[in-house]
């Protein structure tokens, strides 16, 4: 008898949890309405290193990798004629949390995330914010909400970008 209960009980737990994924660059790039950046950002902006990210850990949970995160801001930058791998403006991009969800009927995941980004000609910081952004999905969707926040925070920055006076 004990050993059917425990029997259940981690089919349970499995179907609650299930394998952990990582966040996936795909999910989160953003490809929405491109917006009206200023025009010495155009085809300008090189990513110079991304730190802070995290494996993740199949058993237990999702997480967001430096590289997909790399991948998704290179096409989130792209998608909007902001990227180019040798432009004068040099963005740094560190993960200072991702702030792990408990469990419930919904995850909702917050990244804060801080960019800064410089004049390579004159060395002059020209941006220099932490953006948060959160993101709820379903609790069989870890990996959603993990992208989505990221995703987010993409999208936020580039909004901050839009307006930036250069």
């Amino acid at each position: 008898m004990q050993a059917i209960k425990l029997t259940v009980v981690a089919i349970l737990l499995t179907g609650l949890l299930g394998c952990a994924s990582g966040a996936k660059m795909e999910g989160m790039s953003f490809y929405g309405e491109r917006m009206n950046h200023p025009a010495a950002l155009r085809r300008n902006i090189t990513i110079t290193e991304v730190t802070g990210g995290a494996e993740t850990n199949p058993a237990w949970t999702a997480e967001i990798n430096s590289g997909q995160f790399t991948g998704a801001l290179v096409e989130s930058l792209r998608a909007q004629t902001l990227y180019s791998g040798s432009g004068i403006f040099e963005l740094k991009v560190e993960m200072i949390e991702v702030e792990q969800p408990t469990s419930g009927p919904d995850i909702t995941v917050i990244t804060k995330i801080r960019y800064t980004m410089k004049n390579s000609t004159g060395n002059l910081t020209v941006f220099d914010e932490t953006i948060e952004a959160s993101h709820t999905a379903a609790i069989k969707s870890r990996r959603l909400a993990y992208e989505g926040a990221a995703k987010k925070n993409i999208e936020a920055l580039l909004e901050k970008l839009s307006r930036l006076l250069i």
